[in-house]
């Protein structure tokens, strides 16, 4: 048996519900359980078919991808799909119909939602041994620590190699903190000066006649 693959207006990919409600108290056959299938569909063929699957589960069939083909009565497909669901049907069937299914210990039990365009939902149910499953959900948190960690040393990496604090001096511009600063000439803090007024400040600060004039014009800027 395969998965329908319906794709066309997707607003994304399965998404697997985190945590099932426990085993109601209520049976399959139940009014709340017949009201969400009323509601679900009036084709009592569907409606039919969705009980006799959620039976043999319960009663302890095996789980055969092929079980439909064969018509065997004593084994199962592994997976129950239903397609474009309204929000709140597709809450009832997760509430009320499939922890049921959790009242039988040697399977695990695995929903997976997505969305439409349209708001309409479909959902999907698998089942596995309680083996298979194990080895699944151990997998699943490799995985997830494996991304945890990669996602550290990413963290780890960026921080080494970010460049150092920037801090503006009290008489100049911004320069990083590892910057020597030099303080003997009054040129380094001067900005966009022009290369002949750092000329003409340079040797006036050489002469000894004007240099205290020509240091008094640098300190008092383009004014």
């Amino acid at each position: 048996a395969q998965w329908v693959n319906d794709n066309g207006d997707l607003l994304g990919p399965w998404d697997e519900l985190q945590e099932l409600e426990p085993p109601p108290s209520h049976s399959l056959f139940s009014p709340l359980v017949n009201e969400l299938l009323c509601q679900w569909s009036g084709d009592a063929v569907k409606k039919k078919a969705l009980t006799d699957w959620m039976t043999k589960v319960l009663a302890g069939a095996s789980l055969d991808s092929k079980a439909g083909k064969t018509g065997a009565k004593d084994s199962v497909v592994p997976g129950l799909q239903l397609v474009k669901l309204p929000k709140e049907t597709l809450d009832g069937f997760i509430t009320l119909v499939f922890p049921l299914l959790l009242r039988r210990r040697d399977i695990g039990v695995f929903i997976f939602t997505r969305e439409r365009k349209t708001t309409i939902y479909d959902v999907r149910v698998q089942i596995q041994s309680a083996a298979q499953a194990q080895q699944a959900q151990a997998q699943a948190q490799a995985q997830a620590q494996a991304q945890a960690q990669a996602h550290a040393q990413a963290q780890s990496h960026a921080q080494q190699i970010q460049p150092p604090p920037r801090t503006r001096s009290a008489d100049g511009p911004t320069r990083d903190k590892a910057e020597v600063n030099p303080r003997n000439t009054a040129s380094m803090d001067m900005g966009s000066a022009t290369g002949a007024a750092q000329r003409e400040f340079d040797e006036g600060g050489s002469s000894g006649a004007n240099s205290d004039e020509d240091e008094a014009g640098v300190e008092a800027g383009p004014g």
